[in-house]
Formats: structure tokens, sequence, C-alpha cells
């Protein structure tokens, strides 16, 4: 939705991921990323000076059926966001 509300062409990739696996997954897993405004301050930037922004994000991966509220594993994704409106 921010990358929309911006009207331009943001494109956003993911540069790299690092994972570290925690626990075995026995059930439905959630991912659940917290980094949410860290992501909407950086697509407004890349629209507003059209410069690349990378931003780490993190991911908890957690089975509450089985492990409750203790992560299973963390991800950290680099997004990569660009406007492209120019190109």
């Amino acid at each position: 939705r921010h990358i929309e509300k911006t009207g331009k062409r943001i494109v956003l990739i993911f540069k790299d991921m690092k994972a570290d696996y925690l626990k075995l997954v026995e059930g439905d897993a959630f991912f659940t990323c917290k980094d949410g405004v860290k992501v909407r301050d950086a697509v407004k930037l890349a629209a507003e000076t059209g410069e690349r922004q990378n931003i780490p994000v993190n991911i908890t991966v957690t089975v509450p059926s089985h492990l409750g509220n203790e992560p299973a594993a963390q991800y950290t994704l680099t997004l990569s966001i660009k406007d492209k409106s120019e190109s």
C-alpha cells in the first residue's frame, strides 16, 4: 500500500537473506515482521530522492500450536527499493 500511495513506479526486490533456524517447525508457521514503519519510510525516501534504499527487515517465525511465542527461526532480508518512474 505504501508503494501505491506514492503514485510512482517504485520497485522492491529482495537483495539478500540471512536465516537462523532455531527449532523444528511442527505445525502452522507464522511469519511476522514488525518493520512496517521502516519500510514505509524507505519507500517515501526513495520516492522523494529517486535514490535506491537498502534496508534490513527482521522476520520472526513462530509455531503457536507447538512452541507458543518462542521463535522457530529468524530471518533478516535486505529490501532494495528504488523509484523507476524516470527509467
